[in-house]
């Protein structure tokens, strides 16, 4: 199972962009925002369930990422894992076509993803482990306060990819 291979490159960008945006200063996404702020406060009353204080943290920074895009006027693409994962290879080069900025080769990344993405079944094991986790219930109720925080303090950034 080539789990480090997948997980090192996704997870490296991933958390690298998740730290380090609010570092960056760019507007909107400096924790002192108020929109950043108000959301960073909520995630701190999650429920002492670890579970719950993981998935807090986890939104929170998504939600700078999503915000970060907004502002910047999107940039750089954002797309959906599981599309990534579940899409059948025609499936895939759509979507990776109307993501991707101009100029990008959509059917040699369709290509490579391809060839080196998860198999669903992956996908699959992770979510029944999520959902038998210690915490679960707590978890999915405080995403629910998560998201209608979010989308109260700031409606211009579409957060419907964490529901």
């Amino acid at each position: 199972d080539n789990d480090f291979r997948y997980a090192a490159l996704c997870r490296t960008c991933f958390y690298f962009t998740m730290y380090f945006a609010p570092q960056m200063g760019a507007r909107g996404t400096v924790i002192s925002d108020p929109c950043v702020l108000t959301l960073a406060r909520v995630a701190a009353l999650a429920p002492d369930a670890p579970l719950a204080k993981q998935v807090a943290a986890h939104m929170l920074f998504w939600y700078v990422i999503l915000r970060l895009a907004r502002l910047g006027g999107y940039r750089f693409p954002i797309v959906d894992y599981e599309g990534l994962v579940r899409s059948s290879p025609d499936e895939l080069l759509g979507l990776l076509s109307r993501t991707l900025p101009p100029g990008i080769d959509a059917p040699a990344v369709a290509r490579f993803t391809l060839d080196t993405r998860k198999d669903p079944a992956w996908l699959d094991r992770k979510e029944r482990q999520y959902s038998a986790a210690e915490g679960y219930r707590e978890a999915e109720m405080f995403v629910g306060v998560m998201l209608a925080t979010m989308r109260r303090v700031d409606p211009e950034t579409s957060v419907d990819m964490l529901q």
